[in-house]
């Protein structure tokens, strides 16, 4: 009997022995397959969340973009009002300078000269035209001299006369409106008051 014990607790130890050692290797496989997935879910978490921090980083430099482009726009259309305001007061004075120059005396000296300018053209036959207001003045400085042009009234704002030669098919403007005209143009073309 004692035999039979010792063999029964060497039996005992050795199963005990055996199963330790598949405890071991299978404690071991499971702690390797938690390390492989840990492993795995570590890296699938820090690619997303590379991903995710590009796309979050990429939006909010797009976000900034658009504001900057536009705080840039408002800006660009703050100066245009602003440019379109002083042009739009020069230009006010501008008239109301023309209105006080046509009212003044000088303003029949203006209509003489700019006839002596086109003293060859205008001996052809025409029409002058004038504001109604300035009528008379031109009646009048055509006759004295020797011009036989009828002398016709239509809108103008400021004065000035044009000559239309529907025979030679020209046309000469020297009305203060269309000198007006011509220089808001060579202003915005050329004033260098742009954005």
């Amino acid at each position: 009997m004692a035999e039979n014990t010792e063999a029964l607790t060497a039996i005992q130890e050795d199963i005990q022995d055996q199963a330790g050692m598949v405890t071991r290797q299978i404690q071991s496989e499971v702690q390797q397959l938690q390390d492989e997935e840990i492993h795995f879910f570590s890296e699938s978490l820090q690619k997303e969340t590379g991903h995710y921090e590009e796309k979050e980083i990429s939006e909010l430099e797009l976000l900034q973009a658009t504001k900057t482009s536009q705080a840039k726009l408002k800006i660009k259309r703050d100066l245009l009002a602003q440019r379109q305001a002083m042009a739009s007061e020069l230009f006010n004075h501008v008239a109301d300078e023309l209105k006080a120059f046509a009212a003044s005396e000088a303003y029949a000296d203006f209509m003489e000269k700019k006839l002596d300018k086109h003293a060859s053209l205008i001996r052809k036959p025409g029409t002058f035209t004038v504001r109604e207001q300035d009528a008379a003045l031109m009646r009048e400085i055509l006759k004295r001299r020797g011009y036989p042009q009828a002398v016709e009234t239509v809108y103008l704002e400021f004065g000035g006369w044009r000559f239309m030669c529907p025979s030679e098919g020209f046309e000469i403007d020297e009305t203060l409106d269309n000198a007006l005209r011509n220089q808001k143009e060579w202003f915005q073309n050329n004033s260098g008051f742009t954005l």
